[in-house]
């Protein structure tokens, strides 16, 4: 994930799948953007990982996996 999200040659579907191959990163990431500061932004319930990580972003998503390790 680390390696994926520093890239800048790598898109949003390359990053969700990386996501999703780890179970702890995914219900952390999707915990996180159906929190109050994330609701107004996504218009409800975000349920895909594909739309979470365009609502937290590359970098977001590099320092929620470097809170996991």
């Amino acid at each position: 994930v680390q390696k994926v999200a520093a890239s800048e040659n790598e898109n949003l579907n390359s990053l969700a799948g990386e996501i999703l191959k780890d179970v702890a990163l995914t219900n952390k990431l999707l915990r996180l953007v159906n929190t109050v500061s994330y609701s107004h932004a996504g218009g409800g319930t975000i349920s895909t990982v594909s739309r979470a990580v365009a609502l937290v972003g590359f970098a977001g998503i590099r320092n929620l996996a470097l809170s996991l390790v």
